[in-house]
């Protein structure tokens, strides 16, 4: 075997798809603000939040064979 060649206990894994390796994906929540209980006007605020990927439980690699 040589350098050059891959590793054959690295051949069945490759870079998550989901978070393109990084092993945590960023999510989008859309959160509702009313002006009061009687009230049906407010505005909605968009939040970001970070998570580990469930694809690959957070380690960026998933197996080539699915």
């Amino acid at each position: 075997m040589t350098y050059d060649e891959p590793m054959p206990w690295m051949d069945d894994r490759q870079k998550c798809r989901e978070c393109d390796g990084t092993g945590e994906v960023i999510h989008e929540h859309e959160i509702y603000h009313r002006q009061g209980f009687d009230r049906d006007v407010g505005y909605v605020a968009t939040k970001y939040v970070q998570e580990p990927c469930e694809d690959c439980s957070g380690t960026g690699e998933t197996n080539n064979n699915g």
